[in-house]
């Protein structure tokens, strides 16, 4: 892995790509050096939105609230509550929580729940849900601590996560607000990473990583409509390529492509968005890259996330390597030897160079910035030594001085590290916002 050529330019991109995307850096302040023809601000920040509201109404379904799930809908997909199907799902979720809560007055809201919603909803959203229906009553007899009753599974708080992964699969795709290209990329490439250890039976050198980042579950398929049912067979090799991709039954792929009407490039999306990642463990790493690379200032020490060799490391300023270099001289020596420039060639670490005091210059400055770094003194060959003479030194001092003129000015364009902060307020004013509703409703329960 040492010696493969990495393009440093479409990986900047892609990571930038990503942590605009996510609004994780704030770049109002400086200039960009790295432009996007393809992408707008606006496109940004409309995919954004919806993915946030995507991972909110996730949060309250996963919390087991229901109401402010629905409010939510009703703002911003009402679309969605006119297929029968996911709202008999929600509705009858609804129930379960109103009686999971235990009192008298939730109970008689689960009964006005049935009379108003559930049964109504029951009658056409499709075939098998009326008995589905009649069976959920048991759960007035059964209490939620009875393993063995018959509606177990419907007391199950797992439900919440699997009609949580439903409808994060169903909005991700009508709303089209797919997670960046990066997002995909990783989880397709981890995905098969793994697939090619299991099938040559080896064991993965970055398994700590990839299986703490991709984790194993995976949202649940979001089902196509009836009148999907209808479509022309699909052709076999797209029904294959997309099994083989995303490791699909062959059933599961031809689902996949009724639900995307057909596409596969949409299929092939709806599939990977499904593959779950760790959200905060993600955005740890690239924040460390963007650091390593220049892109962000580095501001306070990172957090490293924990098993991971941190690729921040600042290069250290006048600290001899034995054998190298003399007592009177400083080395510019990186702690990370695996790390390379762009053109895959010597590291950091591999050039130790004679210079003075005066000439020395802020090395974290230089560290990650898109300045390619070439000393006089830079041998042809990995066994030659670098020359000691004072004609190189006069030719040290000038290089470094002019990259120390020039990332000086790349420092100034650097993006500031905002994180996930935007995500928290626009979360209080949602939380706020179904807080208001639920009072209302409510008042309007203790009027009735």
């Amino acid at each position: 892995m040492d010696s493969t050529l990495v393009n440093w330019e479409a990986l900047d991109r892609l990571i930038l790509d990503f942590a605009k995307s996510e609004n994780l850096i704030d770049d109002s302040a400086s200039t960009s050096t790295i432009s996007f023809p393809s992408s707008s601000p606006s496109s940004f920040s409309s995919s954004y939105q919806s993915r946030f509201i995507i991972r909110q109404i996730r949060r309250f379904l996963e919390s087991g609230d229901i109401d402010s799930t629905l409010h939510l809908l009703r703002s911003h997909a009402p679309f969605i509550l006119d297929d029968r199907r996911l709202l008999f799902r929600l509705q009858k979720q609804k129930f379960m929580e109103l009686l999971r809560r235990g009192t008298d007055e939730a109970r008689d809201s689960a009964i006005e729940c049935i009379r108003t919603a559930l049964a109504p909803c029951a009658l056409d959203a499709y075939p098998e849900a009326y008995e589905e229906f009649k069976h959920i009553l048991l759960a007035f007899i059964y209490d939620k601590d009875d393993q063995n009753s018959p509606v177990a599974k419907a007391w199950s708080e797992r439900r919440r996560f699997e009609i949580a992964g439903l409808m994060s699969s169903v909005l991700r795709a009508h709303l089209q607000a797919y997670d960046p290209v990066f997002s995909m990329t990783l989880r397709y490439l981890i995905s098969i990473h793994k697939g090619f250890c299991i099938h040559q039976g080896v064991s993965s050198p970055i398994s700590d990583l990839t299986e703490r980042l991709l984790l194993e579950e995976r949202d649940p398929p979001a089902v196509p409509q009836e009148s999907f049912y209808e479509a022309p067979p699909f052709d076999e090799v797209d029904i294959q390529a997309l099994a083989h991709a995303v490791e699909l039954t062959r059933q599961g792929a031809i689902d996949s492509l009724r639900f995307a009407k057909g596409d596969l490039f949409q299929a092939f999306q709806n599939e990977l968005c499904r593959m779950k990642v760790d959200v905060s463990m993600l955005d740890e790493l690239v924040r460390e890259y963007c650091v390593y690379r220049g892109i962000v200032d580095s501001g306070l020490a990172l957090p490293s996330v924990p098993g991971l060799k941190t690729l921040a490391e600042p290069l250290k300023v006048g600290q001899s390597e034995p054998g190298c270099c003399s007592s009177r001289n400083y080395s510019f020596e990186g702690d990370n030897t695996n790390n390379k420039h762009s053109d895959g060639e010597n590291s950091v670490s591999n050039a130790h160079m004679n210079v003075s005091p005066e000439d020395s210059v802020d090395v974290n400055s230089i560290q990650g910035t898109d300045v390619e770094l070439r000393y006089a003194c830079e041998s042809t060959s990995y066994h030659e030594d670098c020359s000691t003479s004072g004609s190189h030194q006069a030719g040290i001092s000038k290089v470094l001085q002019r990259n120390r003129n020039y990332t000086i000015g790349e420092r100034s364009k650097r993006k500031r590290w905002r994180g996930r902060q935007d995500e928290e307020d626009y979360k209080q004013d949602l939380n706020a916002t179904a807080t208001s509703t639920n009072l209302s409703r409510d008042k309007q329960v203790a009027t009735w």
